[in-house]
């Protein structure tokens, strides 16, 4: 489409271009020095412009004729000196410019630049014909040189006998030049070898036509005297000119080709008119002469029948041998043709049975999703490398990856954003490893790497580069998503000699790093085990804890700073394992998080809350309040709203004495937190953002969400007293709170210091150890209702 429009856009500039011209010659031919002005402008802007769309073609020519079209270029930048050099006499000098002059230099040197262009065109044809194309075209260019010297320079010349030797040779060189350049074109036309672009050999032929037919009336009223530069045959020059420039535009990608494959079904005509022109050409040489001679006898006669039988034998000889030479074409074309497809066929037969081969051998040994390695491969290339560490008496290392909270980041998004995750995760564990090591995705979230280079700096050095490269942000389709890893490993042969032992072993110290806070790595030890045992027991003991009645709701008080009253309590739970005694929710609940439990687990401590806040309330306690905590595993789920629901229904507690507490990891789909919050808050609960600060959320984020409390996270106010940034932290968050019109809570107060400052800055509410531990119902109440309060 572009092509088109630039084709148009040029032929409408020269139709406009030469109106003009014709326009202007009509409009001032009574007003001399406009006539002349117009005129030179004219005939100065045409070549330019011819020479730009040249330059234009040459500078976006990426294959051989660059050089073609850079010396075009030249060729019309020579005529554009030169009539630069008149208009300086006509315009500049207002005298009239001398013949011969500067200016005629260049306009002789302009076709020959042409004809070298030309020659351009011929040199890279690498025919191996060109001495009988030179042959051919020596013969046209002779008989036409010799009717043109006859007709038409040497009347030239008789004309100018009483000048000088220079102005001869200019006059002469005008029409030599000319003629040797359209000689040129008739040579080219005239080799069976090489094939030209139509249009674009059309339009250079015209336009090399009107400048033999100027030339020479030129020639002719400088003779007589009686040339000016607003004579109306400088359009002709003009067009000639423009349509040279304009051919650019109607040229393939290889104007000049040389011809391999021989048409079998149709005769090419050009191809024979190209055959008899140089023979024909000599056939009219001889009877111009013979006419102008004027003299026909049997000598004559008896030369012209021998030149034409001679001239029709050697026609004959070469048609017979072209004919062999194309049977023979056709036959080694074909035969070419033949093997060509017989190769292709073994060709595509053995890259289909090689690429079944592979494709079976990578779906065996790979992971589709990542394209790492599978367990299967990863197993066999560990069996090979422990052989090898065997042998040369060399440590290894096995280290064993998770990701945290990968399940949060899969239920909150989907299991497309979790699937484009993994890969991500794959390449920068791919980057960080590089050739040093092999990568398996064990499945899930899980990857195992095995180093055989056991050295165990360089081993914790790689470690802390993977770590440190998971932690930085992944970008995904307009997610920012925070994700962190814990890694454990194992050597050889200090933790095993075998590769199911040392791939268990390293997923034990990896287990050990969860427990621990996850988002770091461990060395296996053996007293692990026992932590590992540890939590299989856990994970068993949570499927029948609720059944066995083990959990227990412990309450947290929280005082309101402005009238030192107890307004409500956070409900923890706590877990009384018939075996293992109190287990700590930080052993649990994770592990209620990736096993799917939680939210059965975080449905029983919602109803059992509700139903004791109703309870108290009846017995007196009227304005107490309660929050409970939702997993994010919980919050994803679509029974969130029924859970709470049924629970505010079941207990009839009123809606606005319930508070959820949501941690910022909900806001990694803040379209989804939004909506889910959005419809809680249908239901007249309030809504708490725990832990703030220690996060992934931004102020837009919070400021779009329907949230009625922040929380300040503990870790800003244990060092609030003699830390400034922890102050300035904590201060910020207050401020932001109230300009958003949200109750803040502190929870973590421990002692006086913090809770006077806490006070003095304006924080709402606290929560920690100095007003009270997290008790059971009967504790609490006790408690309560002695009106314990802080003062």
């Amino acid at each position: 489409m572009k092509k088109t429009m630039s084709h148009k856009i040029a032929v409408s500039i020269l139709c406009l271009h030469i109106i003009a011209f014709l326009a202007w010659l009509e409009l001032f031919k009574k007003h001399d020095w406009l006539l002349i002005l117009g005129s030179d402008l004219f005939q100065t802007s045409a070549p330019l412009i011819s020479a730009l769309w040249l330059f234009n073609r040459y500078r976006k020519e990426n294959g051989r004729n660059r050089n073609f079209w850079l010396l075009l270029c030249f060729s019309m930048l020579s005529y554009t000196i030169a009539m630069l050099i008149w208009m300086f006499y006509e315009i500049y000098l207002r005298v009239t410019p001398p013949f011969p002059g500067i200016q005629d230099l260049f306009w002789i040197l302009t076709p020959i630049i042409g004809l070298l262009a030309f020659n351009e065109l011929i040199l890279k044809t690498n025919t191996s014909k060109v001495f009988q194309h030179i042959y051919d075209a020596l013969i046209v260019i002779s008989v036409t040189t010799s009717i043109s010297w006859e007709f038409i320079i040497k009347p030239i010349l008789e004309q100018s006998a009483d000048h000088g030797i220079l102005y001869k040779i200019v006059y002469a060189g005008y029409p030599i030049s000319e003629l040797a350049l359209f000689f040129g074109l008739i040579s080219i036309f005239n080799s069976r070898n090489i094939k030209l672009a139509s249009k674009f050999f059309f339009l250079i032929i015209v336009g090399q036509f009107c400048f033999i037919v100027a030339d020479t009336v030129y020639l002719f009223l400088v003779s007589q005297n009686m040339y000016s530069s607003s004579n109306p045959i400088a359009v002709l020059w003009n067009l000639g000119l423009l349509l040279i420039g304009i051919s650019s535009y109607y040229s393939n990608e290889n104007i000049v080709e040389i011809q391999m494959n021989i048409n079998k079904h149709k005769t090419n005509y050009l191809r024979e008119v190209r055959l008899w022109l140089p023979y024909l050409s000599v056939f009219i040489l001889f009877l111009i002469t013979i006419y102008d001679e004027k003299k026909i006898n049997s000598l004559v006669v008896g030369s012209s029948i021998s030149i034409f039988l001679i001239i029709f034998r050697q026609i004959f000889t070469r048609v017979h041998n072209e004919v062999l030479v194309g049977k023979l074409k056709e036959l080694n074309i074909e035969l070419d043709e033949q093997v060509q497809l017989r190769t292709k066929e073994l060709v595509e037969k053995n890259e289909q049975l090689e690429e079944s081969i592979s494709n079976v051998e990578y779906l065996a040994y790979h992971d589709l999703l990542s394209g790492l390695s599978n367990r299967r491969y990863f197993e066999k290339q560990l069996s090979g490398a422990l052989n090898e560490a065997k042998a040369k008496n060399e440590e290894m290392a096995i280290l064993f990856l998770d990701l945290d909270r990968f399940k949060v980041i899969n239920d909150t998004l989907n299991h497309s954003i979790g699937d484009i995750l993994l890969q991500h995760v794959a390449k920068r564990l791919k980057a960080c490893i590089d050739d040093k090591g092999i990568i398996c995705r064990q499945g899930g979230d899980e990857f195992i790497i095995l180093l055989p280079e056991g050295d165990r700096t360089k081993v914790i050095l790689m470690v802390e580069k993977i770590v440190e490269s998971l932690n930085n942000i992944f970008l995904i389709e307009g997610h920012e998503l925070f994700i962190t890893t814990s890694i454990g490993i194992s050597f050889f042969p200090d933790h095993g000699e075998e590769v199911g032992v040392l791939i268990r072993r390293a997923d034990v110290a990896m287990y050990s790093v969860k427990n621990e806070g996850k988002n770091n790595y461990k060395i296996f030890t053996p007293d692990m085990k026992d932590s590992f045992n540890r939590r299989l027991t856990i994970e068993n003991g949570l499927r029948k804890a609720t059944e066995q009645d083990e959990f227990l709701i412990y309450y947290q008080p929280k005082l309101e700073l402005k009238t030192n009253k107890i307004v409500g309590m956070e409900a923890l739970i706590r877990w009384n394992h018939p075996e293992m005694g109190m287990v700590p929710p930080d052993d649990f609940i994770s592990i209620a998080e990736e096993t799917g439990l939680i939210n059965k687990i975080g449905a029983w401590v919602l109803q059992m809350a509700c139903w004791q806040t109703k309870l108290w309330q009846e017995e007196g306690l009227k304005d107490l309040s309660v929050s409970v905590n939702v997993s994010a595993i919980q919050f994803m789920q679509k029974d969130l709203y029924q859970q709470v629901n049924e629970a505010l229904t079941v207990t009839e507690l009123d809606p606005k004495y319930l508070e959820l507490e949501v941690t910022e990891s909900i806001m990694q789909n803040v379209q989804h937190a939004s909506f889910v919050l959005e419809r809680l808050k249908q239901l007249g609960v309030k809504i708490s953002l725990d832990d703030f600060g220690s996060g992934y959320s931004s102020l837009t984020q919070i400021r779009h969400l329907p949230f009625d409390t922040l929380k300040i996270d503990k870790t800003f106010i244990d060092d609030i007293v003699t830390s400034l940034k922890d102050q300035a932290i904590v201060k910020t968050i207050i401020e932001l709170g109230k300009n958003l019109g949200l109750t803040v809570v502190a929870e973590g107060v421990e002692d006086v210091e913090q809770l006077e400052y806490l006070r003095e800055n304006g924080c709402d509410r606290i929560q920690g150890y100095i007003i009270g531990r997290p008790l059971p119902k009967q504790e609490f109440e006790s408690k309560i209702r002695q009106n314990i309060i802080y003062k």
